[in-house]
């Protein structure tokens, strides 16, 4: 997996027939409008045109006006939006027009793992560190279902160096801003700037809470594996780097117990400075803690989901669209599969260009029969898209047939 690319040029002839023969606009409309024509009429979208042209409170009533609008103006990048108390239409003439309703929404951005990598810095990734993104999005998805409640989730690849994450469900999207707050708060592990000494940055308590517990298991696998993929723990003598994540008076008799000959792997190598720390024997018992506890507070440095809190917060938080079509590297913005997340590779996901020489493809006559979407390499993600839209649609409906039954 290499580096991603420069900025690409987007072909406008490219992405007209993208929107018009690829571009799932009517899941796209099922999911944001949940059955809900009222819904939709006050959902905001947001276009973005060639040569950065803004275009906000944008709304359709149908999805033939909103593949209209796609074929029409050909937006670099879409945006959505929240739902309003009244139609998007009239966001000038309401006197108090407020965000009453959305999905609530997580980003993780790769420049935020900037000062623990050491393969690529700011939009660059690699097979290195897509390790981080792979781990984020198991423990995102394990704290929104185990601690939230939560059951329709989705992650998309932000088409560069990221991922987002949609949560679906009712109570979600009807969170206030207060709620979202606590929620992503809840999630955010990392304390401190710059000036805060590295073993104060992570605070974690014994026995772990729940959520951290789960979270360690999922994680400290991934880290070991980041460990080799980074050349972080080539032998004993990079153990000395780890002091930091112990409090001062603990890190000379730390550095006095590493030992001179080096295990032969990065796991046995990590499995030594936790022999080290568990079994140094301190005055205090605080002092005791901190250095028994490092292990984990290393692994969560490191792996624990770094989260741009802004986007989470706000309920009128604009967030790109699924299926977006990335205006620096080409690559589709697609839904990524939780259950098969470690084999996801971001750079062999489909490209505006790759996508119009597939459908200039000679077909058979099997293929002939197929819908534009189905005879390419957007089939998988459609199709991942589909059912987490169609199981959103299902829990849509079943408070109407609980009122339903019972009224009888």
């Amino acid at each position: 997996m290499a580096n991603i690319p420069s900025d690409t040029e987007i072909n406008p002839d490219e992405l007209k027939i993208y929107y018009d023969r690829l571009f799932p606009t009517s899941l796209m409309f099922r999911w944001l409008g949940y059955n809900d024509a009222n819904c939709i009429k006050a959902r905001e979208f947001s276009f973005t045109l060639k040569d950065d042209i803004y275009i906000r409170y944008t709304s359709f009533n149908t999805k033939e006006e909103f593949k209209h609008g796609l074929v029409s103006k050909l937006p670099y990048k879409i945006d959505i939006g929240a739902i309003y108390n009244a139609p998007v239409s009239m966001h000038n003439s309401v006197g108090k027009f407020l965000a009453v309703n959305k999905e609530f929404v997580i980003d993780i951005d790769m420049t935020d793992y900037n000062d623990i990598r050491t393969c690529c810095s700011e939009a660059k990734i690699c097979d290195k560190c897509w390790i981080l993104m792979t781990a984020a999005i198991e423990v995102i998805d394990d704290v929104l279902r185990c601690d939230f409640g939560f059951k329709h989730i989705m992650f998309v690849y932000s088409g560069r160096r990221g991922v987002h994450c949609w949560v679906s469900d009712k109570r979600a999207r009807v969170m206030s801003n207060e709620i979202r707050d606590a929620v992503i708060d809840f999630m955010s592990l990392i304390r401190g700037g710059d000036n805060t000494e590295m073993h104060e940055k992570v605070s974690v308590t014994n026995p772990l809470h729940p959520s951290l517990s789960r979270a360690f298991e999922i994680l400290e696998p991934h880290f070991v594996h980041y460990l080799e993929k980074q050349e972080l723990l080539e032998s004993n003598d990079d153990l000395v780097k780890f002091q930091h994540f112990l409090p001062p008076d603990a890190r000379q008799s730390y550095v006095d117990k590493i030992a001179k000959k080096s295990p032969p792997s990065v796991a046995e190598r990590w499995d030594h400075f936790k022999e080290i720390t568990t079994k140094l024997k301190l005055g205090s018992p605080l002092l005791a803690f901190q250095v028994r506890t490092a292990f984990q507070r290393i692994v969560f440095y490191y792996m624990y989901p770094r989260l741009d809190v802004k986007v989470s917060k706000q309920i009128n938080h604009l967030l790109k669209a699924p299926f977006c079509i990335h205006p620096k590297t080409g690559r589709v913005c697609v839904p990524i599969d939780v259950s098969h997340v470690r084999e996801f590779n971001p750079f062999a996901v489909p490209t505006l260009a790759s996508l119009h020489e597939e459908l200039n493809h000679q077909m058979n006559e099997d293929e002939a029969k197929l819908k534009p979407w189905q005879r390419t390499s957007m089939r998988s993600y459609v199709e991942i898209f589909q059912q987490y839209v169609k199981f959103v649609e299902m829990d849509e409906t079943k408070p109407k047939i609980v009122a339903k039954d019972e009224s009888w």
